[in-house]
């Protein structure tokens, strides 16, 4: 696995992004920026719960608390799929799509 990636999308209607990964840094770096042309999002560490968001109308702070155990409400919510026999919330066509795009990354 490389210690750092970066790629740049181009989204059906002209809309770019851009993905940043570092595995190796000594500090957490686990953020994420979405800016539009409404407002922005902004989560300074994902596993603190904590969401910035920006608008004209102005900004608030929501709290998103994250589960003790982070994998635990992926795990209860295929749990309860297979007993009520219905789709989880994430399911392998989501997995799959993942891969698609890291394909479609490291051919370019």
């Amino acid at each position: 696995m490389e210690d750092a990636g970066i790629a740049v999308f181009r989204f059906a209607g002209g809309a770019c992004g851009a993905l940043s990964v570092a595995h190796a840094a000594r500090e957490a770096q686990d953020t994420l920026d979405i800016f539009g042309s409404q407002g922005s999002i902004h989560v300074a560490t994902l596993n603190e719960g904590n969401v910035r968001v920006k608008t004209n109308e102005g900004e608030r702070v929501e709290a998103w608390p994250p589960a003790a155990n982070f994998h635990q409400p992926l795990i209860d919510d295929f749990t309860n799929a297979v007993l009520s026999n219905t789709e989880p919330k994430v399911g392998g066509h989501i997995g799959l799509e993942v891969n698609r795009i890291e394909a479609e990354i490291y051919r370019q």
